[in-house]
């Protein structure tokens, strides 16, 4: 199995450059910082425009004298109030018909009350047959 190596004299290694202290640490970023300004400053150029000029409406507040009162050749009339209308009569109430209605509910209801006793008279009388077989 092959290696490569380069070569290197005998007692020297390799050891990574360690910080000169906190102070090298810090001029290094502010040389950093400083260059970077420098460069955004020297390359940045902003587009110089001059501001448009703005058109601008001057506008002066005047008054008027009042109009002049105009007389109307129309005289005007007073308003003419709605005539009063009588209040409505009350509807007049068939007796007659009222009557009539008043005597078929009652024939209705005899009626329906003998149907009812014929009804409960027939079932009485199968029960009474029922019962004698």
């Amino acid at each position: 199995m092959m290696t490569f190596s380069t070569p290197v004299a005998h007692g020297s290694e390799v050891v990574p450059r360690q910080w000169i202290g906190p102070a090298g640490a810090a001029l290094l970023t502010l040389g950093m910082h400083a260059g970077l300004f420098a460069l955004l400053l020297c390359s940045w150029s902003p587009a110089l425009e001059m501001p448009v000029a703005t058109q601008v409406m001057q506008t002066q507040l005047i008054s008027l004298p009042p109009p002049a009162p105009t007389e109307s050749a129309v005289p005007v009339e007073p308003p003419v109030e709605p005539a009063v209308e009588p209040p409505p009569r009350e509807p007049q109430v068939d007796t007659h018909a009222q009557q009539q209605r008043l005597e078929q509910a009652e024939l209705a209801f005899k009626r329906a009350e003998e149907e009812r006793k014929a009804e409960q008279l027939k079932q009485q009388r199968e029960q009474l047959e029922r019962q004698r077989e």
